[in-house]
C-alpha cells in the first residue's frame, strides 16, 4: 500500500495508508461516518459519530472507559499471608546483612594486607590522600589511586599526570587487593601490566576525587 498520494484541495486521491485506516473512501477526512471506517468501527461500530468517548454501550472504547467497570479492588491479605510475607522480609534483611558485614571483614583483611606490603611513607600517602607512589624498575613513577578502576596513574619527571591506565582482577575483590595486585606487578612485571592495561587520558570519568596537576614552572 503506498504511504502518499496526490492531494488536491485537501483530499487525497490514492489509497493511503491513513486514508485506508480511517475509511476505504478516498477522502483523508478522519471524522467520516462510514460502516467501513476503521476508527469508528473502534469507537462506534455501525453507530459511529466521531466522538470518540460516547456513551453507546457497544462502543470499545466507551466500555473501556465506563462507569460499569468494576473498579479494581485488591484482595484482602490473609493473617496467614501476612506471616509468610514478614518472614521472608526478615530471612531476606538478616541475609543482607550478613552480607554486608562478610564484605565488612574483606575489605578490612584486604586493608591489612596492603599496608603489611607498602613502606610506612607509603601507608602515610594511603591516609593523607587515599593514593600512594610506585617507583618501577624502568624508573618511571606511579600513583595508585583506591579504587580499581582506570586508578593508576603515570607520571611525568615535573609529577604531571600524563595518562591512566586501567588494569584489575576480573572478580569484584576488595580495592585494596586490587591496589596490591597492581603494585606488585609494577614493582616486579612492569612490562606485562602496560600489556594488559587500558589507557585513559589524565581527566577520565573513574576518578573519585578531581585530579590536580601541579601548578606550571
Amino acid at each position: 500500500m503506498p504511504y502518499s498520494g496526490t492531494t488536491t484541495s485537501g483530499t487525497t486521491t490514492n489509497s493511503v495508508v491513513w486514508t485506508s485506516w480511517v475509511s476505504n473512501s478516498t477522502s483523508a477526512t478522519v471524522t467520516l461516518t462510514s460502516l467501513n471506517n476503521v476508527w469508528y468501527g473502534w469507537n462506534g461500530g455501525g453507530n459511529a459519530t466521531g466522538t470518540i468517548v460516547t456513551a453507546n454501550t457497544n462502543v470499545i472504547w466507551g466500555n473501556w472507559n465506563s462507569v460499569y467497570a468494576r473498579p479494581y479492588v485488591p484482595v484482602p491479605e490473609t493473617a496467614e499471608q501476612r506471616a509468610s510475607r514478614e518472614a521472608q522480609l526478615a530471612r531476606y534483611q538478616a541475609e543482607e546483612a550478613l552480607r554486608r558485614e562478610e564484605r565488612a571483614a574483606a575489605d578490612r583483611r584486604a586493608e591489612a594486607l596492603l599496608r603489611a606490603h607498602i613502606t610506612p611513607e607509603q601507608q602515610q600517602q594511603l591516609e593523607r590522600e587515599d593514593w600512594f607512589m610506585i617507583d618501577s624498575a624502568s624508573g618511571k613513577k606511579y600513583r595508585i589511586n583506591r579504587g580499581r578502576s582506570a586508578n593508576i596513574d603515570v607520571l611525568d619527571e615535573t609529577g604531571k599526570v600524563i595518562r591512566s591506565l586501567c588494569v584489575h582482577p576480573r572478580d569484584g575483590v576488595p580495592d585494596a587487593d586490587t591496589m596490591l595486585s597492581q603494585a606488585l606487578m609494577l614493582r616486579h612485571d612492569e612490562e606485562a601490566l602496560l600489556r594488559m592495561a587500558n589507557v585513559h587520558s589524565p581527566n577520565h570519568g573513574f576518578r573519585r576525587r578531581p585530579l590536580v596537576q601541579p601548578a606550571a614552572a
